[in-house]
């Protein structure tokens, strides 16, 4: 029987009090409140739901031998035991949210006390009162409703939802003070159905295009964190979803059923995903990192990609994207994308949880496990996606357009460290909000969308006094990038050094000493000059690298697969724009709109 995605929906009836405590900022005069869901509803996170799951089935198997460890790996997941190995992602998705459906808002909130007492005189201890949220009054019996996910062939693998039954019914309470006779356990109601995701009809228009766009929606936030800002047990995500997260996503969706997507199979390592960039929802243009060239003067902004040099305008010296402050990049949003009012946001808000691993012998948290996570909410937005095919064969291009998209009539699963779901649509490519100049001089500028490697592997350089190594370095770079029919003119870069523990355990050498990777950043300019007699050669250059992104140079690390080297253009690296329609100076200095 084929494979199909099931949903396992479960009711769990809970006795009251009930609670489990929400992160952040509670209202005035709580020491604890109750957790909701988006709704406002009294609602339990899906992450205790599985911590929970996996205790009951872990003690279980101490009791009967079963499930078995294996079983519990396979749906539940595993750590991975050394730094070199990838921990095994779980088949189970578990909702966000198992929330009381029937919550009326209008029943308010009630209160409930709870006192410490003095060993020593048999009272209250002073100052030892807690107060906690108590949406329930006691005995009242709530039902939690939620689900769980799975691609699985439901006549195998019947013994899933009776053990999902049987672990949850395990469970005597659940939630905080649990131990104090909060949270009881009294019911549990398993139902198992196919989820039938709405059909989509294929744009005819995509079945030979070179770009593809993915209009990416999720479902609920997501993480995607930054290499290690601040403190260890603390995630800060991008505001993105990298290119490297959607292809290891729709290779997941592949591994599950090998043999289905023979195509895709064969070209997923020449698909190359641009990171999917947040927009308004329902915008047909993917947003524009600010150029490092665009200088605020006099109360306007200027593009002075054109010039070698900065210099005093009209005796105004300029303020560079370093020096503004939040009036300034917001004006500047407004430039490099017309569309949008002066009070619209260009960003989705982020929200912070804490979480901590349980220990199931005590119930309390695990010692040292305590981490927060920013999250990005979605609520309002898209993300858009520009798929390269470019290195396809044509006549292979319209049967791996098909698969694509009948992959994609499944919701998008595991993205990010919430593992977060997501429905994709495949529409037409995306412009950027401002228009690329068709390419008719003998001048070139490149604005990078996001970081590329462009410097040579252990490149150093002082930080001061020392542009000519620098601009030597670039200058190889793009002789060697475009076949030596570009030479560089001068350029407006910032460079950052990206690796991070992970990466250097996962993806560098096993006998290799730590040495992260200095990117160019997402931002810098670059201006070339097409060399004489070549103009077709670097033409040919010029729009694979608009279609698919920067290569690597020669001697960069790691490969070509997108599996084995995280920085390269398949992953979203090295995306550019070419001649861009911003505000620009002449030679002279003279501003011209």
């Amino acid at each position: 029987m084929e494979r199909q995605n099931q949903r396992i929906q479960v009711v769990l009836k809970l006795k009251a009090p009930i609670l489990t405590n929400t992160s952040g900022a509670i209202n005035f005069g709580l020491d604890a409140a109750m957790r909701r869901d988006r709704q406002q509803r009294p609602a339990f996170p899906g992450t205790l739901i599985k911590g929970n799951l996996r205790h009951a089935w872990q003690e279980l198997h101490k009791i009967t031998g079963s499930p078995t460890t294996a079983f519990i790996d396979k749906w539940l997941g595993q750590a991975s035991s050394t730094d070199k190995e990838t921990p095994e992602e779980g088949l189970l998705d578990f909702a966000e949210f198992w929330s009381d459906l029937d919550w009326q808002a209008e029943r308010g909130n009630g209160k409930r006390y709870r006192i410490a007492i003095d060993k020593g005189i048999g009272a209250s201890a002073a100052g030892d009162m807690q107060v906690l949220d108590s949406p329930y009054n006691t005995g009242e019996a709530p039902l939690f409703t939620g689900f769980i996910e799975a691609f699985i062939d439901s006549t195998k693998e019947a013994e899933l939802p009776r053990w999902i039954d049987k672990g949850l019914s395990f469970i005597p309470a659940i939630g905080a003070l649990k131990t104090s006779g909060f949270g009881k356990v009294e019911g549990v109601e398993v139902t198992l159905a196919k989820v039938d995701d709405a059909p989509r009809p294929l744009d005819e228009t995509l079945a030979n295009a070179a770009v593809i766009g993915l209009r990416i929606k999720p479902s609920r936030p997501f993480c995607f964190a930054k290499p290690r800002v601040g403190t260890g047990n603390n995630f800060q995500t991008e505001n993105h979803i990298p290119g490297g997260a959607i292809i290891a996503a729709v290779a997941r969706r592949i591994h599950q059923e090998p043999g289905k997507w023979s195509l895709l199979e064969q070209y997923l390592d020449l698909l190359s995903f641009s990171h999917a960039q947040p927009v308004r929802e329902g915008s047909n243009n993917r947003p524009l990192q600010i150029p490092l060239s665009l200088i605020a003067v006099g109360g306007r902004f200027i593009d002075i990609t054109a010039q070698g040099k900065a210099e005093p305008i009209n005796g105004i010296a300029p303020l560079f994207s370093i020096d503004w402050k939040d009036k300034e990049s917001k004006a500047a949003r407004l430039i490099l994308d017309p569309s949008l009012k002066e009070d619209d946001d260009t960003a989705p808000s982020t929200c912070l949880e804490i979480r901590t691993a349980i220990d199931p012998k005590t119930g309390t948290a695990s010692e040292s496990q305590l981490f927060s996570m920013e999250e990005v909410i979605p609520d309002g937005f898209d993300w858009l996606c520009n798929l390269s095919l470019g290195r396809i064969k044509d006549g292979d291009r319209k049967g791996l357009v098909e698969e694509l998209h009948k992959l994609f009539q499944r919701t998008l699963t595991h993205l990010g460290k919430t593992k977060a779901r997501a429905i994709v649509t495949m529409e037409p490519g995306y412009p950027y909000t401002l228009g690329e100049q068709q390419i008719t001089g003998e001048v070139v500028s490149i604005y990078l969308q996001s970081p590329a490697r462009l410097l040579p592997t252990g490149f150093q350089s002082q930080g001061t006094n020392r542009g000519d190594r620098l601009h030597a370095a670039y200058a190889d770079a793009w002789q060697e990038l475009s076949g030596e029919s570009l030479s560089l003119n001068h350029f407006y870069a910032q460079q950052q050094l990206l690796g991070g523990r992970h990466w250097w355990k996962r993806f560098a050498p096993a006998e290799q000493n730590y040495h992260p990777e200095l990117f160019t950043t997402a931002g810098s300019v670059f201006v070339l000059k097409i060399e004489n007699g070549k103009r077709e050669r670097a033409m040919t250059f010029l729009e694979r690298w608009r279609r698919d992104g920067l290569p690597q140079l020669m001697d960069a690390p790691g490969g070509e697969r997108w599996q084995n080297n995280p920085w390269i253009a398949a992953n979203g690296y090295g995306e550019i724009a070419i001649d861009l329609k911003t505000p620009q100076t002449d030679r002279e200095g003279t501003a011209n709109d």
